[in-house]
């Protein structure tokens, strides 16, 4: 076989290939300009330069041609064509080509029929006949996809083969002319499927470039058939190729048994790998729990690997980067570990979703995620809260954090490193570079494990946080060893709050909240607190918090609830290194040397600080109650004699016998208050046993108060000796000297008042004797000038029984009267008035008898008003 070139002034001729060549007829050239020759043993394809691929069909060929992209093959006999080369043997039946059809004729062509039969080839192997005689078989190849697109026998012999525009025409023998046309290919697609050749079908869609969407189409047609047959390995390769086209979620709803997970890993594998971003957050979630449940650290090792590649992408501004990563390998993903589970519930376009919550359970460190502010990553196509929760349930504790740090969300980050890894060092340098509200949120959440563990660092932080801004003290430098899963963020950061965007004038936290976490550590507590009272000024919850610990470590005489500090409040201690907090938590103060009493002497000392400290803001009464409760007489003393309840005061000296105490607050407030003496007196009456005090304390004691009374004429001497009769072992020689003066001061009062109601005496007399002339006997008028004008009297005159005459004309009116007696008329009537008035004013009776020092005085003057006698004073007497 050779090639000439006519074409240059240079006649060339290029050998190809040195054989018989091809009978006539046997030549044809295809689409791409080769020439196709046909020999017995094969068919052959030659190019201009090169001799191409061949084609081993058997037989004696009559004609060869060329349509579109099939080669049509007329053989010598029927059936000559054996099973050829190249997977071109089998007969697939008329899939490509319809029946032969008979378009013209000549007479013997009508003789013998006017038309072939116009049948097709439903089996796929049966031979279709084409006029009669001597018998030709005619192929149609299609040898891009290899497959038998035609197959038919003629009836007679073919005197010629022509390819047209859209027909294939062979001359027969008997005059007729049979045409062949090209099905369109919705027909070859429906009957290759009738026939289950899937990859047939998707050769030929391949060859016709057809669209995504129907090689999509047809890859589902075929991913079904392999599913029904159980080939679910085969079948997930074929949806793999419907990316882009088929709804995953259709997909993942078959593949939602836990035998299927291999196969749903390898799915979610390449929905993840697309570069076109086809993967949402909840497919992704779904993927990561495949990965755990087969336990495929290297398909885990390569999800996250991606995330922190798209993140980094996004931080440095390229909107272009899409989340990929190379392929996870077939086999990790098909071998699923006994036991492995996954869970589905819900609808197609949620059982994604479905399983992975199923997976996860309660996600509270999501909850908290919000509490610290951490943004979400939906940008990216992932849902890294839910994702940090799929592969710490996992026990992927190393790819969480990762995440976790990734994502910014300081909550999981810290639920990993103390629910999980127990790093409690690097927790507390992660909490050293976290806002004020963050770190709160996260001691509100952690902080009881943060006191167990590490309670020095943890109450420093506190202390921090309570006093806003301006807080001073240590600061925790983050440890780098104690803990699991490698250093958080900038591990050696210190631990002291920032609060660079915070107020100081507002705590971050407030010292209700802080109080509650230490409430189970009263040492690391009363340290707070004293902390503290080192800025003023303080809410009065902090005094009374840091009062009650003291009384409760005084009552107790326990270690464990005494303070850490000896300083003073409103003072900052000196001598103390910044750094000193982030030593161990062994460096607390030793207090091991001191026994109990001496424990409760330094707790009763501090408490007693507080409650005299000048700038205190505690409650008064809750002070009382607290200093009651815990037994600390010294301390509501205290407290009594500032609120100024001094019969209080000396009650409580009272019932703790401190006798000297009772007649000491006598001394200091017994001018604002004399009952205080009176009250004493009772006291030191009502003592009965001999032991409780001294028979020379007594007796001093009891003369003390004697004389204040006396002094203050607080009693009278009976109700002061009947108050101390009740004592029985208290001597009359404690009171001698108090009776003496008395009975003395009594009988010079007695001869006084001897000697003054003898006097009333005789002038009652007197003045009856003068009533009685007045009534009985007449009397004679002497005067002889008028008492008024001093004239000599004229009648007519008016002459009083005082004995004084006046000239009518100088009385004028006041006839009735004398007018030199009636002021001193006047001013009896006026005190008789009085006296009536006070019989009945009831009221001021009792209030003088009250403040009166002398009852009985003050009994007499009121029983000679007439208050307690029935004939009342008459002003006509």
């Amino acid at each position: 076989h050779c090639v000439h070139d006519y074409g240059s002034r240079q006649e060339a001729c290029v050998v190809l290939d040195e054989g018989a060549g091809a009978p006539p007829g046997c030549t044809c050239v295809n689409d791409e300009g080769q020439i196709a020759l046909a020999t017995t043993e094969a068919v052959f394809f030659y190019s201009t330069d090169e001799r191409g691929p061949a084609f081993a069909f058997h037989g004696a060929k009559r004609f060869l041609g060329w349509h579109r992209s099939f080669l049509v093959v007329v053989m010598g006999e029927a059936g000559a064509a054996g099973v050829g080369a190249n997977g071109l043997g089998g007969v697939y039946g008329s899939a490509g080509m319809s029946s032969p059809t008979s378009i013209c004729g000549t007479d013997r062509g009508a003789r013998g029929g006017s038309s072939a039969p116009n049948t097709e080839n439903a089996g796929g192997a049966a031979e279709q006949e084409i006029g009669g005689g001597s018998q030709n078989a005619v192929y149609v190849y299609d040898l891009k996809n290899k497959f038998v697109a035609f197959y038919s026998q003629t009836r007679c012999a073919v005197l010629w083969l022509l390819s047209g525009k859209s027909l294939v025409v062979a001359l027969l023998e008997d005059g007729f002319v049979t045409a062949v046309e090209e099905r369109d290919l919705a027909t070859k697609l429906e009957a290759l499927f009738r026939k289950n050749l899937y990859p047939t079908a998707i050769a030929l869609a391949h060859s016709q470039r057809f669209e995504p969407a129907v090689l999509a189409e047809i890859h589902h047609q075929f991913g079904e058939h392999l599913y029904a047959k159980r080939d679910y390995d085969a079948a997930i390769e074929q949806y793999v190729q419907t990316l882009g086209h088929l709804e995953p979620s259709r997909v993942i709803r078959k593949f939602l048994e836990p035998s299927h997970a291999p196969q749903l890993c390898r799915y979610l594998d390449a929905l993840h790998a697309d570069v076109r971003g086809l993967a949402t957050a909840e497919h992704r979630t779904l993927y990561a729990l495949c990965l755990t449940k087969l336990r495929d650290e290297r398909g885990i090792d390569s999800l996250v690997g991606s995330l922190e590649t798209s993140l980094h992408n996004s931080a440095r501004g390229d909107g272009n980067a899409g989340i990929s990563a190379p392929n996870t390998s077939n086999a990790a993903c098909m071998c699923s570990p006994h036991g492995a589970q996954l869970t589905t519930h819900g609808s197609a376009s949620s059982s994604a979703t479905a399983s992975a919550s199923a997976a996860q359970g309660p996600t509270s460190a999501a909850g908290a995620s919000a509490a610290f502010g951490g943004a979400s990553r939906a940008s990216s196509g992932f849902d890294l809260p839910r994702l940090v929760e799929v592969l710490r349930a996992g026990g992927y504790v190393g790819h969480a954090q990762r995440l976790a740090r990734l994502h910014g969300d300081a909550s999981l980050c810290l639920s990993l490193l103390l629910d999980e890894a127990d790093a409690v060092d690097e927790a507390l340098a992660l909490l050293g570079g976290l806002s004020a509200e963050q770190t709160v949120a996260a001691l509100e959440r952690w902080g009881a494990l943060l006191l167990r563990t590490r309670p020095a660092r943890t109450t420093e932080m506190l202390v921090q946080l309570s006093c806003g801004g301006g807080a001073g003290g240590a600061r925790c430098a983050g440890a780098g060893s104690g803990g699991a899963g490698g250093t958080v963020g900038a591990a050696a950061r210190p631990c002291g709050v920032n609060r660079a965007a915070h107020s100081a004038s507002e705590p971050a936290m407030s010292a209700r909240a802080a109080l509650s976490l230490l409430s189970p550590h009263r040492r690391w507590r009363v340290t707070y607190l004293e902390r503290l009272l080192e800025q003023l000024p303080q809410p009065p919850l902090v005094w009374e918090a840091l009062l009650e610990d003291y009384l409760s470590a005084s009552a107790s005489k326990s270690l464990d609830t005494v303070g850490t500090g000896s300083h003073g409040f409103g003072e900052r201690r000196s001598g103390q290194p910044a750094e000193a907090a982030s030593n161990a938590d062994a460096d607390a103060p030793d207090l091991s040397e001191l026994d109990g009493v001496n424990v409760a002497i330094v707790a009763r000392g501090k408490a007693l600080d507080l409650l005299r400290h000048p700038s205190a803001a505690y409650s008064e009464d809750h002070a009382m109650l607290l200093c009651a409760h815990f037994g600390c007489d010294d301390g509501l003393a205290l407290l009594y004699e500032r609120k100024g309840l001094h019969a209080a005061l000396l009650r409580h000296f009272a019932r703790r016998h401190r006798h000297a105490d009772v007649v000491r607050t006598c001394h200091r407030f017994g001018e604002r208050e004399p009952a205080l003496w009176t009250e004493a007196l009772h006291y030191l009456s009502s003592l009965k046993d001999p032991n409780v005090a001294s028979f020379a304390e007594l007796h001093r004691l009891v003369g003390e108060v004697i004389n204040a009374i006396e002094r203050e004429r607080l009693l009278p001497p009976l109700a002061v000796l009947d108050a101390l009769s009740v004592h029985a072992s208290l001597p009359f020689s404690a009171v001698r000297e108090y009776a003496l003066r008395h009975v003395e001061h009594d009988s010079a009062m007695l001869e006084e008042a001897t000697r003054e109601s003898a006097r009333y005496e005789e002038e009652s007399r007197r003045m009856a004797d003068e009533m009685d002339e007045l009534a009985t006997k007449a009397s004679v008028f002497q005067l002889s000038k008028c008492s008024a004008c001093h004239n000599p009297l004229e009648l007519p005159t008016v002459h009083f029984l005082c004995l004084h005459s006046f000239h009518h004309a100088c009385l004028g009116d006041r006839d009735e009267d004398c007018p030199c007696c009636a002021p001193q008329r006047g001013l009896a009537l006026r005190r008789l008035q009085q006296q009536k008035q006070r019989a009945s004013a009831h009221g001021d009776f009792f209030k003088q008898l009250e403040l009166s020092s002398d009852g009985f005085t003050t009994i007499a003057s009121y029983f000679g008003c007439g208050m307690f006698g029935h004939n009342q004073p008459n002003a006509s007497h």
